[in-house]
């Protein structure tokens, strides 16, 4: 399968999907539209991006992405305030939005491992990487020091 049809949508109490291990490169917007989703999984893919409102997915509590073609994630992944599983392992990032915060307490689970994570300068959450077991990244969210 190369592709999810916007059709998708349409199935407003669907509330798991498996896409695993197949040749998706996008995501159609139409997605977020499935409000009772809650179990997300599109891992080993070809996908580049994901919607820039998946944050809409208010229900969501499983997101699993690793090995896909990911460069970024959008700032509304920080909506997700259902989320306690998002594994972005094996993907192309080099960072991730500060609004990651907003949801960090809530996750049992945040893998960025295989991916380069460096937090640039200035931003306003420091985010920093720490190896836990299994080699999973996992990131440490804490206000910034004031300046001296």
């Amino acid at each position: 399968i190369s592709y999810l049809p916007t059709s998708f949508s349409n199935l407003s109490n669907l509330q798991s999907i498996n896409m695993d291990n197949n040749l998706i490169m996008s995501l159609p917007l139409e997605i977020t539209n499935l409000y009772s989703l809650q179990y997300l999984y599109i891992a080993n893919n070809d996908i580049e991006e994901l919607p820039i409102n998946i944050g809409l997915l208010s229900n969501l509590q499983i997101l699993s992405l690793y090995s896909n073609h990911l460069l970024e994630i959008p700032e509304s992944i920080g909506s997700l305030n259902s989320l306690f599983h998002l594994d972005l392992t094996n993907n192309g990032l080099i960072m991730l939005p500060n609004s990651i915060c907003n949801i960090y307490d809530n996750l049992s689970v945040l893998d960025i491992s295989l991916n380069n994570i460096c937090p640039p300068p200035g931003m306003p959450w420091a985010i920093e990487r720490a190896e836990v077991p299994k080699g999973s990244g996992r990131m440490v969210c804490r206000e910034p020091m004031e300046e001296r």
